[in-house]
């Protein structure tokens, strides 16, 4: 990804010529976790979701993977795929490590998720219902794209400090909602689609 550092795919063969070969690659291979569970886990608001991750990491929790749909892409999400999550929004979230580690990350992680005002916290181990409660923030394109037929997407991402991280999502969504365009967004860095007709 060009957002969370340099492009070096075109600095390095870009149109102004080749200014290096690779020569060498290293390949290191970890083993696969004792135990991996994911987690999701709706809140009453944006800026509670986003004030979860945020602490979470700050507590130095070793997560897997942590992201977040606003209820705008849930929606879409269980529209598009018949999945009957909370429409507000939500986190998702994977952590693994042994078993015990785990399962001290999942009593921390919950206790951080409701003193910020979380709904529930569902969490699984099995690999197809893990792969369930990840489907909303894989698929998030293509029901992103689902909700208004015949126009085109255009998806875009930006890498911020974790302390500005709040702020960006909060101000996204202000300057979509008063916007002509449709736009929902998901969180790694920050991720959002926005729709408009096609102009060709």
């Amino acid at each position: 990804k060009s957002s969370a550092g340099y492009n070096l795919t075109n600095l390095l063969i870009g149109s102004e010529g080749t200014l290096g070969v690779i020569t060498e690659a290293t390949l290191r291979l970890y083993g696969i976790p004792e135990e991996t569970v994911a987690a999701v886990c709706p809140f009453p608001t944006i800026q509670a979701a986003v004030d979860t991750t945020v602490e979470v990491l700050q507590t130095g929790i070793p997560m897997a993977k942590i992201e977040f749909l606003d209820e705008l892409s849930v929606m879409a999400s269980n529209k598009h795929f018949k999945l009957g999550l909370d429409e507000t929004p939500t986190l998702f979230m994977e952590l693994h490590g042994t078993q015990l580690g785990v399962r001290e990350q999942i009593e921390l992680v919950s206790e951080i998720a409701q003193s910020n005002g979380a709904s529930k916290f569902e969490w699984e181990s099995d690999h197809e219902k893990r792969a369930k409660l990840w489907k909303a923030r894989h698929d998030w394109w293509y029901s992103g794209i689902a909700m208004e037929p015949g126009k085109k997407g255009f998806a875009t991402d930006v890498c911020v400090p974790i302390s500005k991280l709040p702020q960006v999502l909060l101000e996204t969504k202000e300057d979509l909602t008063a916007s002509q365009f449709i736009g929902c967004f998901a969180i790694a860095s920050s991720s959002c689609i926005m729709e408009f007709p096609p102009l060709f």
